[in-house]
C-alpha cells in the first residue's frame, strides 16, 4: 500500500511538472486499455512496475535490466525499490533519495511528523513544526546551476524559516526573508534577492532555478520573478530539509515533495 501510494503521488507530480515545463497536458491511458495502435504510434511512458503494469510485465524480459521487489539494476548500478519514507510510528526517521545516489535525509534533532493524508489530494506530507525539527543529508556536492520543484504549505515559520538549505549563507536555500517578508530563493547570502508571497496556510508548488547568470522562481510559469545573479558556489555541504542548516529556523509547515536537478530545465 505504501509503495502504491508513492507511485500514485509520483504520477501526479510528474503530470504537474510536465505541464509546467512543456506547457501542455499529458494523456493517461490505463495499461489494460492500451492498444497496438497506441504502441505503434505514440511515445509511451510506462508507470508502475511489472507487477502493477501489464505492459511492463510483457516486455520486462526484453529490457536490459533486472527488476524485482527489492531493487532495479541497470548498467551495473542498483537502485533501491523501497518506499520513499522510513517511519517509526508517526515520526519520519528518513526520507529516502530515489535518484539512486544514496543521498537520504535522516532525522537531525527532533523527528518531523508524517501526515498520511496531508495534501489536498490525500497524499502523504511531512510536517516540520518546531525549531529543531529537520531532516539532514550527508555532505553532497553543490551544483552551480539548479532547478528545484517543491510542493509545500507554510503556516507559521520562524523569522528566517527555511524549507531547505545547503549550509548557511554559502550555497543556496529557500527561506523566508525578514527584510522583505517574502519567500526568497536565497543564493549565498542575498536577503534581497527574488521572492514570492508564501501564501500562508495554502499548498503551493514553487519552481526555483539558478543558471550561470540568473536566479528565477515562480508558482505559475506565466509570472516569473527573475534577477541577474551569478551561479551557486562550488563546494559540498549537507542539505537540511524543513529547517535551516545549523540553526533553529523552522519552516513551520509541511512538505509533500522536493525534486532537485543539477541543471536548468
Amino acid at each position: 500500500p505504501e509503495l502504491g501510494t508513492w507511485v500514485e503521488s509520483e504520477l501526479t507530480a510528474a503530470r504537474h511538472l510536465w505541464r509546467d515545463v512543456f506547457r501542455g497536458d499529458t494523456t493517461v491511458i490505463v495499461d489494460t486499455a492500451l492498444t497496438d495502435a497506441d504502441i505503434a504510434n505514440k511515445n509511451l511512458i510506462l508507470w508502475g512496475d511489472p507487477t502493477s503494469n501489464k505492459v511492463l510485465a510483457k516486455i520486462i524480459s526484453r529490457l536490459p535490466l533486472t527488476w524485482d521487489a527489492k531493487s532495479l539494476t541497470f548498467r551495473g548500478k542498483t537502485y533501491a525499490a523501497e518506499v520513499t519514507l522510513t517511519t517509526s510510528g508517526t515520526s519520519v526517521t528518513q526520507w529516502n533519495d530515489k535518484s539512486g545516489l544514496g543521498r537520504h535525509a535522516s532525522t537531525s534533532g527532533t523527528a518531523p511528523t508524517l501526515k498520511p493524508t496531508g495534501t489536498p489530494s490525500g497524499k502523504p506530507s511531512i510536517e516540520f513544526n518546531a525549531g529543531d525539527v529537520r531532516l539532514l543529508t550527508a555532505s553532497v556536492p553543490s551544483s552551480p546551476q539548479m532547478t528545484i520543484f517543491v510542493s509545500y504549505k507554510m503556516v507559521s515559520p520562524q523569522a528566517w524559516g527555511a524549507i531547505f538549505a545547503q549550509d548557511h549563507d554559502v550555497y543556496f536555500s529557500l527561506r523566508m526573508s525578514v527584510d522583505t517578508q517574502l519567500l526568497n530563493f536565497h543564493i549565498r547570502n542575498n536577503n534581497f534577492g527574488i521572492g514570492l508571497n508564501p501564501n500562508y496556510g495554502s499548498w503551493q508548488v514553487v519552481t526555483c532555478m539558478q543558471s550561470a547568470s540568473e536566479t528565477s522562481m515562480y508558482y505559475n510559469q506565466s509570472s516569473v520573478s527573475s534577477l541577474a545573479q551569478s551561479a551557486i558556489n562550488n563546494g559540498s555541504a549537507p542539505l537540511s530539509i524543513g529547517n535551516a542548516y545549523g540553526k533553529q529556523e523552522s519552516m513551520g509547515g509541511q512538505i509533500a515533495e522536493i525534486r532537485a536537478f543539477s541543471s536548468v530545465l
